[in-house]
């Protein structure tokens, strides 16, 4: 399925116009013409199948035949806190996580951070493609770069299972853990350097538990891979009632 993108849908409407580029890609790329059905998302968990109506220079006109939202994947209720890393490996670990499927990416600034630039509008443009790579219909919020410290204080009291990756954790902390109703998961993994003793420190006084993720050291984007495959086995171990 080739699935497009439009942040312009909403329900009721009867006819969309996709972006220039979402355009150029389905005309010069996939080849398609008027009167051609095409499937969209707006990332909020809407499913739209329309047909091309007209094609015009940047843009086609879509009348929208039906429409439906939904479910939010309960596997996805994962909030994973990334320590901002070079560019292109900061790219990779947004484009994976999002391919794996997750509700909200924070990057985070560190102590031991290279780096404390993010480029929002960039990781935005890389997610909206992983979703329709990967056929979901759920856009991972992103939020602005922030400290682990300012990102800890934030998570509401009592909500969720909190794990951070780190070589001196447990392997085996999911294996007689049980999620009740609480079905959310933060994540936090450190940039190049790793998370301080004072950042773990910070991090156990806000209730989350060290998370082993194999005996290699992992690079950063790795990481957070392994640790969101990790995660999802606990949510998916323990389904929604």
């Amino acid at each position: 399925m080739d699935l497009f993108y439009t942040d312009q849908f909403e329900p009721g409407m009867a006819g969309l116009t996709l972006s220039p580029d979402e355009s150029h890609h389905a005309v010069k790329v996939l080849r398609k013409k008027a009167g051609d059905q095409i499937e969209i998302t707006n990332g909020h968990g809407y499913y739209i199948s329309g047909r091309i109506r007209e094609l015009k220079k940047n843009a086609l006109i879509i009348d929208v035949e039906t429409y439906q939202k939904m479910p939010f994947p309960e596997e996805n209720h994962i909030e994973v806190g990334i320590g901002v890393i070079r560019p292109n490996r900061m790219d990779w670990a947004v484009e994976k996580c999002t391919e794996l499927g997750v509700e909200r990416i924070v990057p985070l600034i560190c102590r031991y951070s290279s780096t404390r630039q993010g480029k929002m509008k960039h990781l935005q443009k890389i997610m909206v493609s992983a979703i329709k790579q990967s056929s979901q219909y759920y856009l991972p919020k992103i939020s602005a770069v922030i400290t682990l410290q300012n990102w800890l204080t934030g998570i509401p009291e009592k909500r969720g299972r909190r794990f951070i990756a780190h070589p001196e954790g447990s392997s085996d902390i999911f294996d007689s853990l049980e999620l009740g109703k609480t079905r959310f998961i933060y994540l936090a993994v450190g940039p190049e350097g790793g998370f301080s003793k004072e950042e773990i420190l910070m991090a156990h006084e806000k209730h989350f538990n060290t998370l082993l993720l194999g005996n290699s050291i992992l690079r950063t984007e790795t990481a957070a891979v392994a640790g969101v495959c990790r995660v999802k086995l606990l949510l998916a171990k323990n389904p929604g009632q």
